[in-house]
């Protein structure tokens, strides 16, 4: 422990560090003393997020559809609004899951076969009405071939 702290206080570099790591844990401490190159990686990656506009308004956007109840969160939406932030650049979507513990990464279609890229915003209530009572093909519902209207 005392190695990765003198590590983590800058009392000790990466050479020194990874010495230490063979002789306390031998050949098998190569995840130990990358797992500093990690740590760096992601702090750096946490500083550009917290600078950047961008990365700002990307996670206004998130925490807006995040606290609206998880009913209403519309997928498709939600992308359509973080593309119009983006424009041409690539979409990830990382998804955790807690039972099984798993995260997945998706690069998401770049929608290159569109011309212009409009703002969406669907009303859950309404995109649950659609997809209910006009998109969705219920199994073993036979219709009535009764004329609704008479002429």
């Amino acid at each position: 422990m005392s190695a990765l702290y003198g590590l983590l206080d800058g009392s000790a570099d990466n050479s020194k560090f990874e010495d230490d790591c063979r002789s306390i844990i031998g050949n098998q401490s190569y995840v130990l003393f990358t797992l500093d190159k990690l740590i760096y990686k992601l702090v750096k990656q946490l500083q550009t997020v917290s600078s950047d506009e961008l990365d700002g308004k990307l996670l206004q956007l998130y925490e807006y559809e995040r606290l609206r109840k998880p009913e209403k969160f519309v997928d498709s939406a939600y992308y359509e609004n973080a593309h119009v932030l983006l424009h041409e650049e690539s979409i990830y979507r990382f998804e955790c899951t807690s039972s099984p513990t798993r995260l997945s990464i998706q690069l998401m279609d770049g929608g290159s076969d569109k011309s212009e890229v409009v703002a969406v915003a669907v009303d859950p209530k309404f995109a649950g009405y659609l997809h209910n009572d006009y998109l969705s093909v219920e199994h073993g519902k036979k219709e009535s071939s009764a004329v609704l209207l008479k002429r």
